[in-house]
């Protein structure tokens, strides 16, 4: 965890600042797509969030929405499961190694590419395939959506 390269040894590029923010958006988007928050709610979320950073302060999306009195942690974590998530909540992974994923990700779908995210997650030496397997294990539906 916490590594700036790949299993290749090549540098791990940097998101673009477009790239980071479609990034974040995505649980908000689940939150919305589940009737648990809107549009304007989502907007103020990210503006928070965004000044917390600029501050050294980083909360997850999901986490300030509570805070703020958006949703409910129960809400939250009724969402379906996204392998992502489930590998940083286990550790495997750190928040900006997922962005990082989901963005290269985003760059093979592109070019006609699929791959899945644990396939990816594993081809670019963060994870193994058993660490993968046991977060699934515990969640199956980690699997779905990504």
């Amino acid at each position: 965890m916490g590594r700036d390269k790949n299993s290749s040894g090549n540098a791990i590029p940097e998101l673009t600042e477009e790239e980071d923010t479609m990034a974040r958006y995505r649980i908000g988007a689940r939150l919305i797509a589940a009737g648990f928050l809107n549009q304007i709610q989502r907007n103020k979320v990210l503006a928070r969030q965004n000044a917390l950073n600029a501050e050294g302060e980083h909360l997850r999306f999901g986490e300030l929405a509570m805070r703020m009195g958006f949703c409910t942690a129960e809400q939250v974590e009724s969402l379906p499961g996204y392998l992502g998530d489930k590998l940083v909540s286990a550790g495997l992974i750190t928040p900006a190694q997922r962005r990082l994923l989901i963005t290269w990700q985003g760059r093979l779908r592109k070019k006609g590419i699929v791959i899945r995210f644990g396939d990816l997650t594993i081809s670019e030496g963060f994870c193994t395939a058993a660490e993968i397997e046991a977060v699934i294990s515990i969640d199956p539906r980690a699997c779905c959506g990504t």
